[in-house]
């Protein structure tokens, strides 16, 4: 083709020449579009799992607790009020924790000054001790004692050789010598031990018209075979009730008590050595339960022991009362109250 045809196909053919070159440009460029849009995804995705995999550092923050801020408010719009009889100058004033902030308070206050919680009614008048010496608060008042002052409990205001606390419990005047408590109030429980019930009845046997009651000791041990009228282990053998309501029972005596043994039952009850200490001359004084024994010319009788409290009760024939010796907290406040209790 020679230039001057060239230049004649071209200006026939230039129209469609340019039409085919933008529509090149314009393909080329949707393929780059293509290209980016899933570059541009590609990275939102890797962006997304980023953020999705991040974790807070501290946690999620907690509600803020206001409860602080609105009790000191409280105590704000009730500031603490102070009774007057209390603002004495230099001088002590009995105080408990209160119930609800343990905050000290008066004893005889209704409400806390600080929190205003309700405080129990506390002890009855007649029954407050609250030197916790074992002397009510209105005894020491009406004979002249410190209601505030333990000490005062040992002491011994009339010289008679008995201390206020055993004045008390006697029902006698801590102020005058000739009214003072029996011996009896200076005997102390030394020592209270169960002694287990030995004896376990076994079995009848009958040996040439001649019928025999096997007891065993209840730990193991001798066996023994008696009739009716001899003796086991210092207890005589006076009866036997084949039908009697818990079973075959044999009944055992020592020193004018029955004990009945039913058949192959343990008896459910101790004996117990007690040893009493007498505050004149520190003597022991052993003794059990029935029996009875002396102090300074006066006679006693022991009546029963209480395990949980540690304690025997002791009969006053001479003055007609029950009072409890030894025990956590011994309470013997009037001659009423010691015979209810060991009625």
């Amino acid at each position: 083709m020679s230039v001057r045809g060239f230049g004649q196909w071209l200006k026939r053919t230039y129209d469609r020449i340019i039409a085919s070159v933008v529509l090149l440009v314009l393909f080329v460029s949707l393929i780059l579009l293509a290209v980016h849009a899933q570059l541009l995804k590609g990275r939102q995705q890797a962006f997304d799992d980023e953020l999705n995999g991040l974790k807070p550092k501290h946690g999620e923050a907690k509600p803020v607790d206001r409860s602080a801020f609105v009790s000191d408010h409280k105590v704000l719009d009730n500031p603490m009020q102070v009774a007057d009889w209390t603002n004495h100058l230099l001088l002590p004033e009995l105080r408990v924790s209160c119930v609800n902030c343990d905050r000290p308070i008066p004893y005889a206050a209704t409400n806390c000054p600080y929190c205003h919680a309700l405080q129990p009614t506390g002890i009855p008048d007649k029954d407050m001790d609250r030197d916790e010496d074992g002397m009510p608060d209105t005894w020491e008042i009406a004979h002249g004692f410190n209601p505030l002052d333990p000490s005062d409990a040992n002491g011994d205001a009339d010289n008679d050789g008995f201390t206020n606390l055993e004045e008390y419990r006697f029902g006698t005047d801590p102020r005058d010598p000739a009214s003072h408590p029996p011996p009896l109030a200076k005997v102390t429980l030394g020592k209270l031990t169960p002694i287990p019930f030995t004896l376990v009845f076994k079995s009848v046997n009958r040996v040439e018209g001649k019928t025999l009651y096997q007891i065993n000791l209840r730990k193991g041990g001798r066996t023994y075979w008696a009739s009716l009228g001899e003796e086991v282990e210092g207890f005589k053998v006076i009866a036997y009730d084949e039908k009697a309501v818990e079973g075959p029972t044999l009944t055992v005596e020592r020193a004018g008590k029955q004990i009945p043994l039913v058949k192959g039952k343990v008896v459910p009850r101790s004996e117990y050595e007690i040893t009493l200490i007498s505050g004149f001359d520190g003597a022991r004084i052993p003794v059990r339960i029935d029996s009875e024994f002396e102090v300074k010319g006066f006679k006693y009788q022991v009546k029963k022991v209480d395990t949980d409290m540690n304690r025997v009760l002791i009969h006053d024939p001479s003055r007609d009362m029950d009072v409890w010796i030894g025990g956590e907290k011994p309470n013997a406040p009037s001659v009423r109250d010691t015979k209810e209790e060991g009625a």
